[in-house]
């Protein structure tokens, strides 16, 4: 999911194109709008920041999910009343949510960075 969101802004030239025409055809009927680029580039920038806000809260949601699994597991292990194969299989378990942690953080560092270049683009 946070890939398609991602392909959303990595095809920001030909959303550019589509909403200057969108913004053209919408000044020939209302010559009330203001500069045509500048109303497309603020709807593009609005579309982006809801892109943001809904990878966020995924992101998000994917860090409760795993946080209160690991939680989950290290209860298991810390149950003495557990038999060791339940606890291996806890360990096990827990391994892959750590890996799954890490992979959920490092799509946080992708998103920085995805974010921080659209805003470097818009100032520029």
């Amino acid at each position: 999911i946070l890939r398609e969101y991602r392909r959303l802004d990595d095809t920001i030239t030909m959303r550019m194109n589509r909403a200057n025409a969108a913004m053209r055809d919408i000044d020939r009927i209302d010559n009330k709008t203001g500069n045509i680029q500048d109303q497309a580039c603020l709807n593009i920038w609005r579309e982006l920041v809801g892109n943001w806000k809904r990878r966020t809260k995924l992101v998000d949601y994917c860090v409760l999910v795993v946080d209160q699994s690991l939680t989950e597991k290290r209860r298991i292990l810390e149950d003495d009343g557990q038999d060791g194969a339940a606890k291996r299989k806890a360990q096990a378990e827990m391994y892959q949510k750590q890996v799954q942690r890490t992979q959920v953080h490092n799509e946080l560092k992708v998103e920085s960075i995805v974010r921080k270049r659209a805003i470097e683009g818009k100032l520029s």
